[in-house]
């Protein structure tokens, strides 16, 4: 499946429903239909490159937000699935995990204490740039939507669609579900113990 949400720019926003089309727009299915915005702002700097092995206390990133409000967490607490965000844009998502969210008089967060490259998403530490987005995965207003097995790697359109708005006021987006989430995860920290010749690993 995908993680979906929507968030209205406007302070009576009451919600909308993700649609999708098998045939190029010529008819839709509505997939999801969401009530309230989800937690989600713009990045004005970036994170740098990151082997996710520790969790960074050195860097800094300041968030713009378009909708909601951040939250600074115990360590235990993210370490135990708060705090969990999107951050990047389509094709180099990150998943990564925050401690500190401090609120500057401009209404921006500043957050901190990092953990990063979660889910396997390592790869893409290195990818960001200014601007990006940072999505909460943890809000109750995001929602994961299932996809059939069949439909990897087949393109299909999406349209986020706000309540009482017709289905053409917004353009198509194409989207090709490829299974990210099915794959397992690298391993890590090995250790290998030998007895006689055999070696035990863990």
């Amino acid at each position: 499946g995908i993680v979906a949400a929507m968030w209205g720019s406007s302070s009576d926003w009451s919600g909308g429903t993700v649609w999708q089309s098998a045939d190029s727009g010529q008819t839709w299915t509505d997939i999801q239909s969401f009530v309230g915005g989800v937690t989600c702002g713009r990045a004005k700097g970036l994170l740098s490159a990151h082997a996710g092995n520790l969790i960074n206390e050195s860097e800094t990133l300041t968030v713009e937000m378009r909708n909601g409000q951040l939250f600074g967490v115990t360590e235990e607490q993210m370490l135990n699935g708060s705090n969990v965000a999107a951050y990047g844009v389509n094709g180099r998502w990150e998943i990564l995990r925050f401690k500190n969210a401090t609120l500057n008089p401009s209404g921006s967060y500043t957050l901190s204490g990092f953990m990063r490259g979660d889910k396997g998403t390592e790869w893409a530490t290195g990818l960001h740039q200014a601007g990006d987005e940072l999505v909460m995965l943890d809000d109750p207003d995001s929602a994961f939507v299932g996809v059939s097995s069949d439909l990897i790697g087949a393109s299909r359109d999406y349209r986020g669609i706000s309540n009482g708005d017709d289905i053409d006021s917004d353009e198509s987006l194409p989207f090709v579900y490829s299974g990210v989430n099915l794959k397992c995860l690298s391993p890590v920290h090995p250790a290998g113990v030998r007895n006689a010749g055999d070696l035990t690993i863990t």
